[in-house]
C-alpha cells in the first residue's frame, strides 16, 4: 500500500490526526509533510524541523510538484517574487 492510500485509511478512523511520511536516516534527507501540515501559521505549531520561511522545502516531493505545478528544479530557478506568489497561492507564505 503506498503512503497517501494508507493515510486515507488512517484518516477515516481519526479525522482529525496529523500523518506524516519520514525519510529521515535516507541518505540524510529531512522530513516532508503534507500541504495541509505546513498550511499552519502559528510557526510553534508547525513541526520542530521544519523552518517557517521555507515550509516549502518540507514538501512530499509528489505534493510539490501537483501544488507547483514544477519541479523543485524550475521552482529553485524562479526568481524571489515569484516562489513569494506561489507559495502565497499554496498557502504556506
Amino acid at each position: 500500500m503506498d503512503f497517501e492510500k494508507m493515510k486515507a485509511e488512517l484518516m477515516k478512523t481519526n479525522p482529525d490526526m496529523t500523518i506524516t511520511m519520514s525519510t529521515k536516516g535516507v541518505g540524510g534527507e529531512k522530513n516532508r509533510y503534507p500541504l495541509v501540515v505546513l498550511q499552519e501559521k502559528d510557526p510553534e505549531k508547525l513541526p520542530a524541523d521544519v523552518n517557517p520561511t521555507q515550509k516549502e522545502l518540507s514538501l512530499h516531493d509528489a505534493e510539490f510538484s501537483r501544488v507547483f505545478k514544477m519541479e523543485r528544479a524550475a521552482y529553485d530557478a524562479l526568481p524571489g517574487w515569484k516562489r513569494d506568489l506561489l507559495k502565497k497561492a499554496a498557502g504556506i507564505f
